[in-house]
């Protein structure tokens, strides 16, 4: 049976009190996609999901209906996000600040430490094991592709690369479990690179964030880090108009792009307060 961790209450209403309903409401939303299901434990770390983690096969099976290729691309994704935070969690066990928690959302996924990170170098080391378990997971697989179907490595990447960035050519001859391999190192291609974008809250921000620290003072780098962050978001916007407005009227994507810049804004904020939090104290 799972259990449910209740995360701390951030259920607040103050402000609504005129409109009691209204704040009850709100306080069950909060109260339901605040709320974590304990799964398993694994090398000590309590492996859970979130709540909101029902948004990711609403967003999916909304591009291609419900199917078998649907359900392993909803595998695929959880699995690279399970799979990076991980690396987290190794780079946390390296450098002396183990990880408690894992914890998967709708919107990805994040690893609890024992200790508070900062931005220090072990911080950085931390952040980008990450990404960096991804890229190994894309390696792996380009030799199970050699092993299994003869393509060389260097052809494999290059048809990957395609397929992120253009157009593939088409590989209708290959058997069926190429297409699922493929996927797989798709999704973790796409967790890599989306996570060395130099933006808040995301791995490479930090990392941008540890490396401005070595001249500047741990505030200062955390807001050009912020600045740098909102151009990023702005950039998402632009992105998403010019292929989903302009282009191609695709509203499921819009909407989805729009979210990521607002998730970008808002976060680059939040990391300043904690560094403000963490070294201003």
């Amino acid at each position: 049976m799972a259990t449910i961790i209740t995360p701390p209450s951030y259920t607040s209403t103050k402000g609504f009190d005129v409109f009691p309903a209204l704040a009850r409401g709100v306080e069950c939303f909060l109260a339901l996609i605040l709320r974590n299901i304990k799964l398993f434990s694994l090398f000590g770390i309590d492996c859970s999901v979130n709540a909101s983690v029902v948004a990711l096969p609403v967003l999916i099976f909304s591009y291609g209906g419900l199917g078998w290729d649907m359900t392993i691309c909803l595998v695929g994704v959880e699995a690279s996000m399970f799979l990076h935070e991980m690396g987290h969690a190794l780079g946390g066990y390296l450098v002396g600040n183990p990880a408690r928690e894992i914890c998967l959302t709708g919107f990805g996924g994040y690893t609890l430490l024992s200790n508070r990170p900062g931005a220090t170098g072990r911080d950085a080391v931390i952040s980008i094991l990450g990404p960096l378990a991804n890229a190994m997971m894309v390696l792996i697989l380009m030799g199970l592709e050699t092993c299994l179907f003869g393509l060389t490595p260097l052809k494999w990447l290059r048809i990957l690369l395609l397929q992120v960035f253009g157009n593939s050519p088409s590989m209708h001859f290959l058997p069926e479990s190429y297409f699922i391999i493929n996927a797989f190192a798709i999704f973790n291609l796409y967790v890599f690179l989306f996570n060395l974008l130099p933006a808040f809250p995301l791995d490479g921000g930090r990392v941008v964030r540890w490396f401005l620290g070595r001249f500047l003072c741990p505030l200062a780098a955390a807001k050009v880090t912020m600045f740098v962050s909102r151009a990023c978001a702005c950039l998402v916007i632009v992105h998403a108009i010019k292929i989903d407005v302009i282009l191609d009227w695709d509203p499921i994507d819009l909407g989805f792009l729009l979210l990521v810049s607002a998730w970008i804004w808002l976060g680059s904020l939040g990391e300043v307060w904690r560094t403000e939090e963490l070294y201003e104290s």
